[in-house]
């Protein structure tokens, strides 16, 4: 790398992490204003403050961080035009391209950092029971060599509603027993009790139904479903959304919102880059007076139409009416074309 390949790549670093810095204090500012009674306390419910204040820090840079490239964008190359210095590489034989190659390698950790903010250092800081969906929610769980569908739980009352156990054979591969279990109770300590049970057993190649009054199920032998374990999809690292997508390919379950979320992962890692190519060209418009509080705030305007849009389009891909591919990546796409574009027209 170049001197000045160097230099640009440290400025744009050093105005993101300064805009990270300012967004991340202004969190921790914004929650000791709110809650000053509580943190002020004692040393314990201070510390306490701060691991509350932290574990929202992640959901926050997901959606701020666009915006944070957006600006370090801006005040890099508005900076070098104000002092004349991107004139004078422009002279020198540097175009758009070779002036954007220094920022795209620090976009790479940027983009590493985004994936890994979303799916592990959220997980880290909220913990597995901010992560779970949700006890109350339908569930499907591997028991042993069954498959149990929990239609609702409710936890107060440690009872479930609706179950349903399915039992299968391997030779061949077949379901042999379906177990409804309409209503069951399960105490801090203690067996599953479930009553009545109505059991369905293929036996000689027809099914046979018979009703027990009650069925007593030893700890263990029924999921936990009060202490969920599955994870939210939009926090499952990759290579989990996918063994979870396949799973339930198997299963005949619906798994359009899982792969929308997997596109999603790309939307979240190419969207510096888009910041990048859409900022690049914003940053050399010139305003008549206040330059540079004109500069922040179409900046900002900019990067609150590309993150209200994304999530408007995102809405309307889990609701089914645009497809998968438009919802999630289509304001990526053309804010992309929208850079490149405006690029061209200021070379």
């Amino acid at each position: 790398m170049t001197i000045l390949s160097r230099y640009i790549a440290v400025s744009f670093l050093r105005y993101w992490l300064a805009c990270v810095t300012g967004v991340i204090a202004l969190i921790v500012i914004a929650a000791l204003v709110g809650d000053v009674n509580r943190a002020a306390q004692s040393w314990a419910a201070f510390s306490q403050f701060l691991f509350d204040t932290a574990a929202t820090v992640p959901g926050l840079l997901e959606v701020v961080l666009p915006m944070t490239v957006l600006l370090a964008t801006v005040f890099t190359f508005a900076g070098l035009s104000r002092t004349s210095e991107l004139v004078a590489m422009k002279t020198a034989g540097m175009g758009y391209l070779r002036l954007l190659g220094p920022v795209f390698l620090v976009l790479v950790a940027i983009s590493a950092f985004a994936y890994l903010n979303q799916n592990y250092l959220y997980r880290f800081l909220a913990g597995p029971n901010t992560l779970s969906q949700g006890a109350d929610r339908n569930q499907w769980r591997d028991v042993g060599d069954a498959i149990v569908y929990v239609d609702r739980v409710d936890v107060p009352a440690r009872r479930v509603l609706r179950s349903t156990v399915f039992r299968w054979a391997l030779n061949p591969f077949r379901v042999f027993q379906v177990t409804m279990l309409p209503s069951g109770t399960h105490p801090p300590s203690g067996s599953w009790i479930f009553s009545p049970a109505r059991i369905r057993e293929l036996q000689n190649d027809t099914w046979a139904l018979r009703v027990v009054p009650e069925v007593v199920v030893p700890d263990g032998g029924f999921p936990d479903v009060f202490k969920p374990s599955e994870l939210d999809s939009h926090h499952m690292p990759v290579d989990e959304l996918y063994q979870e997508i396949a799973v339930r390919k198997s299963r005949s379950q619906p798994t359009e919102l899982l792969e929308l979320e997997m596109l999603r992962k790309l939307a979240v890692v190419t969207a510096p880059w888009v910041m990048v190519l859409i900022g690049t060209p914003l940053s050399q418009f010139h305003f008549r007076s206040g330059k540079v509080a004109a500069e922040v705030l179409v900046t900002l305007l900019v990067g609150l139409v590309f993150m209200i849009s994304s999530e408007i389009l995102f809405i309307l891909g889990k609701g089914g009416f645009v497809g998968d591919w438009i919802a999630a990546l289509g304001i990526n796409a053309l804010f992309a074309l929208g850079g490149v574009v405006l690029l061209r027209q200021r070379r």
